[in-house]
């Protein structure tokens, strides 16, 4: 498939691609080879692999695989390869939001806080999600990281950007995790939040205020958390402008 006369078979092999990796107990030699596939596959497709069927599932999948200590460096590679190139952030928010188990409550940062502290669980409905975010630390870690890296790349190499709508659903992700019990999710779900409001002001040209508004529930709930991140994105504003002088 890598090849130009192998263009044609890709979307059979991605079919192929996704029963494999979505099946249970898959040998670990076939699991890195199906990554490698998935990589030739994208070099070629380049942007049509997100409109494909199976991409869908084989995106959740891959990110499933980052918890994966025995192959989570493959996912890694074929995620960072394939960013910009077959998928971006704005085309990946309904995978995103369906691995770190938040679902639909992802409209808006408010109505998620609101429901985590008001809603009373059942103990199995507790545990569950006690699982699920226990087990996001890795997601969250490449999500902070891929943001950072879509602030910083050329708008011409990011179709399609997100918009004001898509910010929102990041920062919902990261503030899903701000209370997490590893310190390492917590301080990946600030940076996220940071690297956030700048993707804001960087690429969609918004005022700091407007891009701080979009991170305004974090005052209510965690206002540590908030003074930190106001502090880090003046930081961040004065050393840009202290580096253009």
């Amino acid at each position: 498939v890598g090849k130009h006369q192998g263009r044609a078979s890709c979307g059979n092999a991605l079919n192929y691609i996704q029963d494999i990796i979505s099946s249970k107990n898959v040998n670990i030699n076939v699991l890195r080879s199906a990554l490698l596939v998935v990589g030739k596959i994208g070099q070629a497709m380049k942007h049509e692999l997100s409109s494909h069927i199976a991409w869908k599932t084989i995106l959740i999948e891959i990110l499933k695989l980052l918890k994966n200590k025995t192959v989570s460096n493959g996912a890694k590679e074929i995620l960072r390869d394939l960013h910009g190139k077959c998928y971006t952030l704005s085309t990946s928010m309904t995978v995103i939001s369906h691995v770190l188990g938040l679902g639909k409550n992802t409209t808006t940062t408010t109505k998620l806080r609101k429901s985590t502290s008001s809603r009373k669980s059942t103990p199995s409905n507790n545990d569950t999600k006690v699982i699920q975010k226990a087990n996001n630390v890795e997601v969250i870690e490449w999500l902070a990281m891929t943001t950072e890296k879509e602030r910083l790349m050329k708008m011409q190499d990011i179709d399609p950007m997100m918009d004001t709508s898509c910010l929102s659903q990041l920062v919902t992700f990261f503030l899903s995790h701000e209370s997490h019990r590893d310190a390492r999710c917590r301080k990946n779900a600030l940076d996220g939040l940071l690297h956030t409001v700048l993707y804001g002001i960087d690429q969609l040209e918004m005022e700091t205020s407007e891009a701080m508004s979009l991170c305004s529930g974090l005052k209510k709930v965690n206002e540590r958390f908030w003074n930190r991140l106001s502090k880090s994105v003046s930081l961040a504003l004065k050393e840009r402008t202290r580096s253009k002088r």
